[in-house]
C-alpha cells in the first residue's frame, strides 16, 4: 500500500521483529499493521501510536508517528488554563474520594506526570474462539479522540469492541514490550527449539515437552530461555 507523510512507522525494534516472523511464520504481518494503523489514522487524525500485543509469545510490535508529525500536533495543541481561577488538580492518589476504576481519573492522574504528548489511550482486547490472545493499544494527542469511535475502530483492528478499556496507558507502556521484542522472539525461539529436542528424545509431542521444560524452570527458579539454552548446549549422548 502507499504511505501517507504522516502515516505511523514501525520502531526499529518493531521492523526487526517482524523480518523474523515474515521469513518463517507470516509474510503479510507489516502489511497488514501497516494497513490497520492507516485505517486507525483516517478516524483519529491527531493518532500518536499504535500497538499490538500477543500474549503467547508476549511480544508487543509498535508503530509511530514522526518527530515533525508529533511536533506539529504539539503546537496546535492549547496551552493549559492558569491563575487563580483554575479549578485545583488532584492526583487521585490517596486522597480518598472518586471511583479509583474511574477511566477519566486514569487519564488526569497519567497526564500529570506524561511528557509523551498522550492525551488518551484506547485498548481493546483480541479475542479468539472466547479467548483472549492479545491487544490493541491505540494513543492519541487530543483526549477525546477515541470518544463515540470503539465500534469502528474495532472493526478495522479485528478487536472486540466491548472491552474496550479507555486511558489506561497513558504511560505508553508498550513501548518497553516492543523494544524488547527481538529478544522475547529468541528467546520463544531457544525454548521451541529445546522443546523439540526434548520431544524427540522422549518420545513425546511437542506441547508435552515444551510443558516438561517450563515446570522444569519454574522448579529450579531460572529463566525458560537459560534452561532451553543448557539443554541445546549439553553433549549428546
Amino acid at each position: 500500500m502507499s504511505t501517507h507523510p504522516d502515516d505511523l512507522q514501525p520502531l526499529s525494534h518493531t521492523s526487526h521483529a517482524i523480518a523474523t516472523l515474515e521469513r518463517h511464520d507470516d509474510p503479510e504481518l507489516m502489511t497488514r499493521l501497516r494497513r490497520q494503523a492507516h485505517g486507525v489514522r483516517l478516524l483519529v487524525p491527531d493518532l500518536i501510536a499504535f500497538s499490538v500485543s500477543t500474549v503467547d509469545p508476549g511480544i508487543t510490535f509498535t508503530l509511530l508517528v514522526s518527530r515533525e508529525r508529533m511536533a506539529s500536533l504539539h503546537a496546535l495543541r492549547p496551552e493549559p488554563a492558569t491563575g487563580p481561577g483554575t479549578p485545583r488538580q488532584t492526583s487521585g492518589r490517596g486522597d480518598g474520594d472518586g471511583d479509583p476504576l474511574d477511566e477519566g481519573r486514569w487519564q488526569r492522574d497519567a497526564q500529570g506526570s506524561d511528557a509523551s504528548g498522550i492525551g488518551s489511550s484506547l485498548t481493546t482486547p483480541i479475542v479468539r474462539a472466547g479467548t483472549a490472545i492479545g491487544t490493541v493499544d491505540l494513543y492519541a494527542h487530543s483526549t477525546d479522540a477515541f470518544a463515540g469511535l470503539h465500534d469502528e475502530l474495532s472493526d478495522i483492528c479485528g478487536t472486540w469492541a466491548p472491552g474496550a478499556v479507555s486511558n489506561a496507558d497513558l504511560s505508553f507502556t508498550t513501548i518497553g514490550s516492543a523494544r524488547r521484542a527481538p529478544a522475547t522472539l529468541r528467546d520463544t525461539h531457544a525454548v521451541e527449539t529445546a522443546a523439540g529436542y526434548i520431544a524427540a528424545r522422549d518420545h513425546l509431542s511437542p506441547h508435552e515437552a515444551r510443558g516438561h521444560l517450563l515446570a522444569a524452570s519454574e522448579l529450579a527458579g531460572v529463566d525458560p530461555a537459560a534452561l532451553a539454552a543448557l539443554v541445546l548446549d549439553a553433549p549428546r549422548p
